[in-house]
């Protein structure tokens, strides 16, 4: 009874997701990519599998039904050298029903100059202008089974470059399987249904995103191993994957590869506080470090 089941829900999770993409995903668009956590940085954006923690509620909201008390996760970063800064914060309970979360986040600068137009020249004006992304998000997880867990993550999205300033809603759905204590399998369809309408009058549709995922932990669950795969281009598949590996009961340190580029990672555990920090040096981009922060009641 219980195989008939898991089987059942993969199938119709499937079906459901190659509709909506054949429905919703005519046009390309933008969509806020620095989420909350640094982890996800330090595992090389595999986070289909790998996230488990409260910040689960933005990536793939399956993973919050592993949560067993209420967390909060915070983080600080910076992108282009400082340029461009960026906020979150998750939080997540354990309910009778299920696993609730939510989700903040923020992406931007107030370091854009504003420039006038002289005779044909860029002429700045010794003034700047704001300009960011922002999201927040509310998720559910429920675990149908001791090794199938489903989610579902409503998002709220505002654009802001000077004073035009575009607003959305979308949807991210997400199955998780754990094939035994040491291997997981996850699917996540990611921006269904989203669109941007902008002050200006004009819509950005958002193409949706499928990714699958693996996970292992093996050596003694010290080694973890994850990697995801962007299914979205028939062309060219996006392959990340992260290792971590515990130094003890204390120590993580992390290892990843995304966009050709490798990422560091380190956290420390102290009692029911977890410190990581995570950064990358890409080409043409520069110094990307991320400071997070989770608690656990």
């Amino acid at each position: 009874m219980r195989g008939k089941l898991v089987v059942s829900v993969c199938l119709s999770f499937l079906l459901v997701l190659v509709g909506v993409i054949s429905v919703f995903g005519a046009e390309a668009g933008g969509f806020l990519a620095v989420g909350p956590g640094g982890k996800v940085a330090g595992n090389g954006g595999a986070y289909v599998t790998s996230i488990e923690d409260a910040t689960a509620s933005y990536w793939n909201p399956a993973g919050l039904a592993r949560l067993d008390s209420p967390e909060l996760v915070t983080i600080l970063g910076e992108l282009h050298n400082g340029i461009l800064e960026t906020t979150g914060i998750s939080v997540a309970a354990p309910t009778k029903f299920g696993v609730l979360g939510a989700t903040w986040v923020r992406l931007g600068t107030e370091s854009i100059p504003r420039t006038t137009d002289e005779d044909g020249y860029i002429v700045p004006t010794g003034e700047f202008f704001e300009a960011g992304e922002s999201a927040m998000t509310l998720a559910f997880a429920r675990a149908l089974t001791d090794k199938l867990s489903v989610g579902a993550i409503f998002k709220n999205i505002i654009y802001n470059f000077d004073e035009k300033i575009g607003r959305g809603n979308g949807w991210d759905l997400g199955l998780r399987y754990d094939i035994n204590d040491m291997f997981s399998v996850g699917l996540l369809g990611q921006h269904i249904n989203t669109t941007v309408k902008w002050t200006s009058g004009t819509d950005t549709s958002i193409s949706p995103k499928v990714r699958i995922g693996a996970l292992a932990k093996v050596y003694k669950k010290r080694l973890t191993l994850a990697a995801d795969v962007d299914m979205s281009s028939a062309q060219e598949r996006e392959i990340s994957w992260g290792v971590a590996y515990a130094l003890g009961d204390n120590i993580v340190v992390r290892l990843s590869r995304d966009y050709n580029e490798y990422s560091r990672g380190i956290g420390f555990n102290a009692g029911n506080c977890e410190f990581s920090y995570d950064w990358i040096v890409r080409e043409g981009i520069g110094y990307v470090g991320y400071f997070s922060t989770r608690y656990e009641f």
